[in-house]
């Protein structure tokens, strides 16, 4: 597995857990269906999150070591 994929898996979880983390706070009573719902947009929204992150550092790195 390349260190990217590993990155951005555990950025999506980090970011599903504080997003889970605050819907508990707020809605505790949610339904399932919704609550699943709104774990799956938050993996996604933490994947493309997470890609850009780790993009733009590892550009960053590169730009680094070509100098």
């Amino acid at each position: 597995m390349k260190k990217g994929n590993l990155g951005r898996a555990l950025f999506v979880g980090v970011f599903v857990g504080m997003v889970s983390f605050i819907k508990e706070l707020l809605y505790p009573d949610m339904h399932s269906f919704l609550s699943i719902l709104l774990m799956v947009v938050a993996a996604i929204m933490g994947y493309f999150l997470g890609n850009k992150v780790l993009l733009k550092r590892q550009g960053e790195k590169s730009s680094k070591t070509t100098m």
